[in-house]
């Protein structure tokens, strides 16, 4: 973490608040934080060097599906 170029500070958000006695609220969270970045159903390999991930919504500008590359 020494070694990580952070910029000087975190941001946290300190607006969710859980209970210590909700289970349900903190089972809720941990599987919020254990998502991962992509939806993995969505993303398919168009060939060696590039991903292809398709968005359920268009983004800004009506953007459609994004190419990745793979680097």
């Amino acid at each position: 973490m020494q070694a990580w170029q952070h910029g000087g500070g975190f941001s946290v958000n300190a607006a969710v608040r859980i209970e210590a006695a909700d289970r349900p609220g903190l089972e809720r969270l941990l599987r919020y934080c254990a998502r991962p970045p992509f939806a993995l159903e969505r993303l398919q390999q168009r060939d060696a060097e590039h991903l292809l991930y398709e968005n359920t919504r268009p983004g800004s500008g009506g953007r459609g599906p994004q190419i990745l590359i793979i680097i």
